[in-house]
This record gives structure tokens, sequence and C-alpha cells, in this order.
């Protein structure tokens, strides 16, 4: 999710007469894309349609968690009523065949979210929660990868297929992993853009179930979870191991593994500290992610908020970063 709009963005989004012609109630509905089997001559070519649907009848659609990026629309999607210009990356993703014979139902922010409608760009935002948590699947793309990536992903799966026979702690698995562990491909793999945004934290967590996608390879969220505990228990208090150099966001794993055990303890109410992983210490401890508007770093986790909170955020992206974060800070203060 990003909530920068400029002139190029106003220019992407004019190009398509969609989102005048299927209109939303931002509160309730969302739109859903319909990635369409290739059609044309051109097989690069994206053609879809877009839907609408009530968040209350459970829809079915996967939703895609990926990193915008620069603001910059090189590549097209083809609706009905018009193009829409979006990003390589996003472009990247949608190219892949993932069904070749039917349309594919995917809720895509900078597609299904008016960007350049502050009003209901606010509205979808608060909505998140609702539309990662009733999701059939999210699917992180961490972009096209390469031949260091497909290392990692094989390593990743190796591991994790040991640790559910014989337990994430058991320390044979530890000794294997010393003995066997590329750092550079994993570092590769793990240096992503992906791992170090902000907007991922609730997208990864939210989801009961979750893939992430290298070009055509794909990994179990699961499994990278289990792997990066492993492998965080063999690193040494200097972070390296092997000769190679520790990469942080294996850290970054772990933190997200413990916030979606935090979520998931929070929604059965098994949590046992009442002010443990609140709004206001998620925003804490994921404050050094990153996202391209800094009132972000409050509504990108908002979908993370306990629902026994009493306190209400309002998206408003209308007000200045000061203002945001002067009422966030005196509503936990009061």
């Amino acid at each position: 999710m990003s909530s920068e709009t400029s002139s190029n963005e106003e220019d992407r989004v004019s190009s398509a007469a969609s989102y005048s012609e299927l209109p939303i109630d931002p509160k309730l509905e969302i739109r859903i894309l319909e990635l369409l089997p290739p059609a044309s001559p051109d097989p690069t070519e994206i053609h879809c349609n877009l839907t609408t649907a009530r968040l209350a009848d459970e829809p079915s659609y996967e939703a895609l968690s990926y990193a915008w990026g620069d603001p910059i629309f090189p590549e097209e999607i083809y609706l009905p009523t018009g193009y829409l210009a979006i990003t390589s990356n996003l472009a990247a993703a949608l190219r892949q065949p993932w069904l070749p014979n039917r349309p594919r139902r995917l809720w895509v922010d900078a597609v299904c979210i008016n960007q350049i409608d502050d009003n209901e760009k606010g509205h979808q935002v608060m909505l998140m929660a609702q539309i990662f948590s009733a999701t059939t699947r999210a699917v992180g793309w961490l972009g096209e990868g390469n031949a260091e990536t497909e290392a990692a992903i094989d390593i990743i799966k190796e591991l994790a297929s040991k640790a559910w026979r014989f337990g994430i702690y058991e320390s044979k698995i530890s000794l294997e992993v010393t003995d066997q562990l590329d750092v550079q491909a994993l570092n590769a793999f793990l240096s992503q853009p992906w791992f170090s945004r902000l907007w991922v934290v609730q997208e990864a967590c939210l989801p009961s179930k979750m893939i992430l996608c290298n070009g055509s390879n794909t990994l179990d969220w699961n499994d990278l979870l289990a792997t990066s505990t492993i492998i965080l228990k063999c690193v040494t208090s200097t972070k390296s191991f092997l000769g190679g150099e520790f990469d942080p966001n294996f850290e970054g794993v772990a933190l997200l593994a413990a916030t979606r055990q935090e979520f998931a303890l929070a929604k059965s109410g098994r949590r046992t500290n009442a002010k443990s992983g609140d709004l206001h210490a998620m925003v804490h401890l994921h404050r050094d992610r990153a996202c391209s508007n800094p009132v972000d770093k409050i509504y990108g986790l908002l979908g993370l908020k306990k629902a026994d909170e009493l306190i209400e955020v309002v998206v408003d992206y209308g007000r200045s970063t000061e203002e945001v974060y002067q009422a966030f800070a005196l509503a936990y203060l009061q």
C-alpha cells in the first residue's frame, strides 16, 4: 500500500474510467480484479475486469502483497473501459501463469482502490484487517528472483521439512544448519524489498494462509517462519557464521513470526498480558520498516489493533504527519 499522490499518479488513474463507472461504498465494499487468461497475440498484455463486492457477503479472492517501489508506472493493464498504468513489479506479478485457463480474482491495492481519492483510500485502509483476514489466501510477491533466491528457497524448504518432522528446536537440525547453510543465497533472498516494508506486517500476519512467490518459485510462509527460527538459534552473538554476515532481515522475519503469534493470541482471547501487543507497541516495534508516507507508520498497522483497544484512529490522508502523530500519542496518553 502506498499513499503518495503525484501528478504522475493522477495521469495514471485518469487513463481508466473504471473508478467512476464502478463506484463503491468504501466503508462496506471492495473492488476485485479479475485477471484474465492471456488471449491476445501479445502474451505480455495483461487483460482484466474490475468487479465490486460487499465484504459481508464473504466474496472469494486472493490478496496480493508486494513492494510498490518508486511511483513510476511504465506498464499497463487493459480493462473494458480503458487502461491503467502500473509499476513494473506489479506487472511482473500479474504476468505469472497462475491460472492459465480461467480468471483469477485478486485484491490489489494499487488497482482496487482509487489512489487519488483520499476519502475512498482512507476508508479502504480502515478495512485492511477485514480484507486480509477474509482472503482465501494471501500471496507475497517478492519479485522475479534469480539463481541465488531459487537456491535459498530450496534450502528453506529442506530445513522446514526437517523442522516439521523433528521439531524446530531439535539440536541435530541446528548442527546441520551450521554445516550446510548458503549464507550468500539466503541473504540475497531476504534482502528483497518486500521483507523490509511496513505494510507487509499486517499483510503477513492477518491471513490464515499465505505463500511467497519469487518468479515461478513458491514457498509456504510458515516454512520460512520455521526456518528463520532455526537459523537464529544457530547464529552467534556476533551475528555471523560460516564466514558470512548475518542479514538483519532474519531478525525481521522472526519479528513478523512473533507479531503473527501475538495477533493470533489476541484473536483467541488467550493473551496473558493485557497491554502486550497493543497498537502503540506494534508501531514502536516496527518503526524502522519502510513506507513512502510517514503517516503510514500508524495507518499501515491499524489492521493489528486489538478488538478491545478503546482508542479510535481515523485514517485521514488530508492531515499532516505532525497532526496524525500527535493525535495518536494523545489517544494513548489519555
